[in-house]
């Protein structure tokens, strides 16, 4: 994302989308963002998918942060031996999952 509100220090970068501040600046991790900039602050996502309704042309307004528990899990199978063989892709749920 991108943003146009500029405080703080220097971020890299890592996997997942990229925020780009509206005006100046480079493509930052939501992490680094956050350590640049204060919220609100408007920034573009780039991302290979955008969520349905979800207009990439236009900028966000970013507004609130939070911290979220989150937890792995991946299917599993009886093995030949009696035990689990893990299968499939791994999900990630997070804590507001009431499901």
């Amino acid at each position: 994302m991108s943003t146009s509100h500029s405080s703080g220090s220097s971020g890299c970068r890592s996997a997942g989308p990229w925020l780009h501040p509206v005006g100046p600046g480079g493509t930052l991790t939501p992490k680094s963002l956050l350590r640049r900039h204060k919220l609100p602050v408007a920034a573009h996502l780039h991302t290979p998918t955008a969520p349905s309704g979800l207009d990439l042309s236009r900028p966000l307004l970013l507004y609130s942060s939070y911290t979220s528990t989150k937890v792995r899990g991946v299917s599993l199978r009886p093995g030949k031996d009696g035990g689990m063989t893990p299968i499939g892709p791994s999900v990630v749920i997070p804590d507001s999952y009431t499901g």
